[in-house]
Order: structure tokens, then C-alpha cells, then sequence
């Protein structure tokens, strides 16, 4: 691709005002006269290739091609968005010379012009078109590319369904890639990060394209009365023609035939397949207490055509069902649905209860954590402090004890410099791993550094025991010593 232009579902027409028109949203429609014969297939590669050619070139940014129609009315719809603002007659040209002058079907007609009337020929077998004045000021490009595409959407009932049909076969770049799928689009996803988006958006554009040309071919919408005695008439042609089996009354069954009636009425309503469309009457529900209310509610609810609402379809039905119902006589209070909404009812407010506690016991259990966290983190800050406090006591106190053993053995004239740095150091590095033991320790911090503190103490001990032995002996020999010379 040449081109660095990208469109998405926010994209809209660009053009010009004035007396000729000019905009980036092209269309080529290309059907030939009866007794021609329909589009062929070599005609329809003359198509792809000039398109694939003109977005090669940079001229589009992104087209979508659809064929319609068999035999005699086999055609084909081409959609695009330009580069730039362009005149229909340019994009005519490019087209109409495609097909061959044999084929073509021309009419002729005057066209008064500053210089007096002028004789205009125009074929009308090739057909650009742009978006009328009336909505190219909002019309999207998604919507206008939709429409070669439309036909995808002919056997699916509701969006939801047709959505989840989709596969990547429906926006083939050629047909060459999936033959049996008579659509194409080129450039409509390129940008990178929002293909999930577009996409959606898209199919949305496409089913809603289909739904207004329907109703644009049916015209007005069938209206559903009760109070119409053609109404029996409509239901049959109705279920013929969807190829539904079932009985619009049932014999001798009140209850069996209301309820048959409200699930026919609300298909004939929520209906999308085939040219026909069906509305209830704004008195269907006449006789009903607040049956206007119960209509403008429904309307209220009904989704637009790229949308699906399953509490639509369910107060659709009941609020049919519920009518027909009274108007059969038939007990209300006990019939089957009010039971299963009342079962319904009891399960939500049992599983909302539910939450509820989950809810609450999640809160506690989060609260107590939190206080148990807090409890853990006072008691080590404090166990911390107290210990290191006691190590420094402990230091001090042995440290005096070094001190006196030094003064006395000074008084004894033994060398003192070394012992002494050795008692000291062995002291520190003793209180060092009171210290350690602490921060490592996992269980009774305050009985581990008491045992160390303890056993510090010990050695000490032993340390100075042996240093009085060894004076008592030095002592008991200078004795000796004397007594001898004596």
C-alpha cells in the first residue's frame, strides 16, 4: 500500500459546497440493461483489479465490493473513500472505460448553460454516486463502505447472531481468497491497535444498512391489532413463509392457546428476515389497566437495529402474554410464568443475600489482618529496642569489669595490652551476636538474646577466672620462693 491515510468507525465524509459535487465518498453501481445480460465474471476482475490498482496508487484509502443478483439483475456495488475531494465524472471515467461500449446504456438530456441549452449524455449502466446534501455532513465512513456488503447480513434475525458468524471470509481482500463469498474489502482495518474496534463497529453498520433497505422496499411496517379481523391472515402468511409449525389456537386449551399466540405475535415482532416488518398497534393493549403505559414502555425499551436486549424480548413477551391471558379469562396468579418469575425472583434475592454476607465476612477477615499486621509490627519495633538497649548495658557493664581486672593485674606487673584487647574484643563481638540473632531469629526473640546475653556473660567469666588463677599461682610461687631463701 502507497497510501498512509487510515479511516475507523469515527471517520466522516469530507467535501465541498457548491453547485458541483465533491467529496472523498465515491460509489460505482454497475448494472447492465435487460437483454444484456447480467455482470460477468471477466467484467468483475476489470473491477477488482482497477480498484487494487487505484489503492496501490495511493488514490483510495479504503473500498469494499459486493455482487448482487443472479442472471439478467446480476450487478456489482463498489464503495470507496478517496485520498482527496474529488468530482464524480473523475471517477466515472476510470470505470466506465472498463466495460465495453457495446454494453453500455446511455440517455441523453438538455441542460440549460450560460451559453444556452447544451445536449448531455450520461451512462447509466456505470453509475457514480456521492452522498446527497441531505446527510454528507454526518454520514460515517463505515456506513458508507457498508452497503456492497449488506447482503452478508439477508439470513441473520439479529445482530448478536449475525456477530457471531463472523469469520475473516467476510472481509476477503480478492475472491480469488474465498470465491463463495460474492464480498470484498480492502483497507478498512489497517490501523494498528483498533482492529478489535473497527470491526465491531462495522458489522453494526453493515446489519443496519440491510434492515433500511428493507424497510425502504416493504415501506410502511404491518401494524399487529388485536381488534383487526386480519390479523389470523397475517400470523398464517407469516408462519408460512418462516417455515414455523405451530398452532395459533388451540382447541378447547385457553391457556395453551394465549400462551401460543403471545410467543407468535412476539416473533412476528422481533422479525428481521424478509421483506416484511411487524409492529404492534399503539392499542394492542387496550382493556389492559395502564395499557398505554404498558406500550410506551416497550417502546422505551426496544433496542435500535444494531442492538439486541434480551429484557426487551422478555417484557415483549410477558406484557403479550400477560394481556392475552386476561383477555382468555385464565388465572393469572397461577399460571406457569408467574411461578417460574416467582421462583426467579427468590433465587436472585437468595444469591444477592448471599453476596451481601460474602461481602461483610470479606470486611471483617480484611480488618483483622490488619490489626494482627499492626500487632506483629509493635512487638518488634519493641522487642528490637529493648534488646539492643540491654546489649548496650550488658557492654558497658563488662567493660567496667575489663577495666578492674586490668587496674589489679597492672598492680601485679603482668603486660596487660594484649589480654585485655583481647577481652574486649571477644565482649563486643559477643553483644554483635546477641544483635544477629535478633533480626534472624523467627521465635522467641527475647529468648534468644537473653541466652546470648547469657552466655556472653559465662565466657567473660571464664576469662577472668582463669586470669585470678593464674595471679594465685604466680602469687603462691613468689611465696615459696621466699620461704625457701629464708
Amino acid at each position: 500500500m502507497s497510501n498512509t491515510y487510515f479511516i475507523n468507525e469515527k471517520s466522516i465524509c469530507k467535501y465541498d459546497s457548491g453547485n458541483k459535487s465533491k467529496s472523498d465518498f465515491h460509489s460505482v453501481t454497475i448494472r447492465f440493461k435487460i437483454g444484456l445480460g447480467g455482470i460477468d465474471d471477466s467484467e468483475i476482475k476489470l473491477v477488482e483489479d482497477q480498484a487494487k490498482k487505484d489503492f496501490e496508487n495511493g488514490l483510495i484509502i479504503a473500498y469494499t465490493i459486493g455482487i448482487e443478483g443472479e442472471g439478467e439483475e446480476r450487478h456489482i456495488h463498489l464503495s470507496m473513500v478517496l485520498v482527496k475531494k474529488t468530482e464524480s465524472h473523475v471517477t466515472q471515467n476510470r470505470y466506465e472505460q472498463l466495460i465495453d461500449e457495446e454494453r453500455l446504456d446511455f440517455t441523453e438530456y438538455s441542460r440549460d448553460t450560460k451559453d444556452g441549452p447544451k445536449q448531455i449524455k450520461s451512462c447509466v449502466t456505470v453509475k457514480v454516486t456521492q452522498p446527497s446534501k441531505k446527510v454528507r455532513e454526518n454520514i460515517r465512513a463505515f456506513t458508507w463502505l457498508s452497503y456492497p456488503l449488506k447482503q452478508m447480513a439477508k439470513e441473520f434475525n439479529d445482530i448478536a447472531a449475525f456477530k457471531s458468524d463472523y469469520t475473516d471470509e467476510h472481509f476477503a481482500a480478492t475472491f480469488e481468497e474465498f470465491p463463495e463469498k460474492p464480498f470484498m474489502s480492502v483497507g478498512l482495518f489497517d490501523q494498528e491497535g483498533s482492529e478489535s474496534i473497527s470491526k465491531d463497529e462495522f458489522l453494526n453498520s453493515i446489519f443496519t444498512t440491510w434492515q433500511k433497505k428493507v424497510n425502504d422496499k416493504s415501506g410502511k411496517k404491518q401494524s399487529l391489532s388485536l381488534g383487526s379481523d386480519i390479523l389470523a391472515e397475517q400470523v398464517r402468511v407469516f408462519l408460512k413463509d418462516h417455515n414455523i409449525d405451530m398452532e395459533w389456537h388451540v382447541e378447547g386449551d385457553d391457556e395453551a392457546t394465549a400462551k401460543n399466540q403471545a410467543a407468535i405475535l412476539t416473533k412476528m415482532v422481533l422479525n428481521k428476515l424478509g421483506k416484511t416488518r411487524y409492529v404492534l398497534s399503539k392499542t394492542f393493549f387496550a382493556g389492559s389497566k395502564n395499557g398505554a403505559n404498558i406500550y410506551r414502555n416497550l417502546v422505551l425499551k426496544k433496542p435500535a437495529d444494531d442492538k439486541t436486549s434480551v429484557q426487551y424480548e422478555t417484557a415483549l413477551y410477558g406484557a403479550i402474554e400477560s394481556h392475552l391471558l386476561s383477555i382468555y379469562n385464565v388465572n393469572i396468579s397461577t399460571n406457569d410464568t408467574s411461578q417460574e418469575n416467582q421462583k426467579l425472583k427468590d433465587k436472585i434475592e437468595k444469591l444477592e443475600k448471599k453476596f451481601s454476607d460474602l461481602k461483610s465476612k470479606s470486611r471483617a477477615a480484611s480488618a483483622k489482618l490488619e490489626s494482627k499486621i499492626q500487632q506483629h509490627v509493635l512487638r518488634y519495633e519493641t522487642l528490637k529496642a529493648s534488646t539492643i538497649g540491654k546489649g548496650v548495658k550488658e557492654l558497658l557493664k563488662m567493660q567496667r569489669e575489663a577495666d578492674e581486672y586490668k587496674a589489679m593485674m597492672e598492680r601485679q606487673g603482668f603486660d596487660t595490652v594484649m589480654d585485655m584487647n583481647a577481652i574486649t574484643s571477644t565482649n563486643i563481638q559477643k553483644v554483635k551476636a546477641m544483635d544477629f540473632e535478633f533480626v534472624h531469629s523467627d521465635r522467641d526473640e527475647s529468648h534468644s538474646q537473653n541466652s546470648g546475653t547469657k552466655r556472653c556473660l559465662d565466657e567473660n567469666e571464664e576469662v577472668h577466672s582463669k586470669k585470678r588463677q593464674k595471679i594465685d599461682n604466680s602469687n603462691s610461687d613468689d611465696s615459696n620462693d621466699s620461704n625457701h631463701s629464708q
